[in-house]
């Protein structure tokens, strides 16, 4: 009996064994994505109309150039044949974790999803941003004691960012600013707008409204005062704890011995009284400065609008 242990691979088939491997090997490796290669997954059909140019590499990233639009092709300010609406959308993972690409063997057509898609910088001549990003009616067409109106930022150009996380980062500073006094793109008069920074827009409580937010230096000045204010009046309490000491002191020294219903002992000297009568009296003017002054204080750093007021004028957070 022939030992199968012993028996040998034919040449050719060896050959053929080895070839196997080396083909799923490097098959493996042109779809696997390692090294930032091709990697085998689904892709997307976008819903491309003849209005948009579509520039997209292998991947479910793209650059959609067209008009204003957030889902199919009657949506947004596109869809509704408004001129001057062009737009530049920026998609980094169309479909989220949901692509799909075909259903029972049929081609499916995937449109942009402002809610679904990873990731998107929107550029658009004419849009609702706040529509399409979701932002809740409370932070819109409010007007706080400031008189400041929250901007509706509906029918104007904007840039929207959406992503899980979006960082800014600046090797020196960042600066965010509003512009008062130069007309917007549909050539109409900006309104006072200002920055505001909402946390949680999907789970609000109704009964929020934005609140100003709070200028550190002017706050620091009325803390100040506040402070100076506490330790006069700490003094000044003092002083009259002293001044009604020496009060005391007066009369419990002082005796009248009745004879007769004749009063008789030695009066209180006129010196004393009249040296405490002066420390009152002073302490009382001190005081009632100090009202002013605290009206005043009052005045100049709680009522909204003042230079000094602690709360901004323009900016809001919840």
């Amino acid at each position: 009996m022939t030992d199968d242990k012993n028996k040998s691979i034919e040449p050719s088939v060896d050959e053929t064994i080895k070839k196997v491997v080396r083909d799923e090997l490097t098959n493996f490796i042109n779809i696997s994505g390692v090294g930032n290669k091709n990697q085998l997954e689904i892709l997307t059909n976008f819903n491309q109309t003849d209005g948009e140019v579509l520039l997209r590499g292998k991947t479910n990233s793209f650059i959609v150039i067209g008009r204003d639009r957030i889902a199919g092709p009657l949506s947004g300010k596109g869809g509704s044949a408004h001129n001057q609406a062009s737009s530049i959308d920026l998609v980094a993972g169309h479909g989220g974790t949901r692509p799909v690409n075909t259903v029972n063997g049929a081609k499916i057509l995937s449109d942009k999803n402002f809610a679904n898609d990873a990731a998107r910088i929107y550029i658009s001549q004419l849009c609702d941003l706040d529509k399409y990003l979701g932002i809740p009616k409370q932070f819109v067409n409010f007007t706080p004691v400031s008189k400041a109106q929250i901007q509706i930022n509906d029918g104007r150009s904007g840039v929207g960012i959406k992503a899980d996380t979006v960082c800014l980062v600046a090797r020196e500073n960042i600066k965010i600013c509003t512009s008062h006094k130069e007309a917007n793109s549909r050539d109409f008069s900006t309104c006072e707008g200002g920055v505001d920074i909402i946390a949680g827009i999907d789970n609000l409580n109704k009964a929020l409204i934005p609140q100003p937010m709070v200028k550190g230096n002017n706050l620091k000045q009325l803390l100040e005062k506040i402070l100076i204010g506490l330790q006069d009046l700490q003094t000044s309490v003092t002083n009259l704890a002293d001044e009604q000491s020496k009060f005391n002191s007066i009369l419990e020294n002082h005796s009248h011995q009745i004879i007769s219903a004749a009063v008789t002992g030695p009066p209180i000297s006129n010196g004393q009284l009249t040296t405490i009568n002066k420390s009152i009296i002073n302490q009382s003017k001190y005081h009632f400065a100090n009202m002013i002054d605290f009206e005043q204080t009052k005045f100049e750093f709680l009522v909204d609008g003042n230079e000094k007021s602690i709360l901004s004028r323009y900016n809001r957070v919840n």
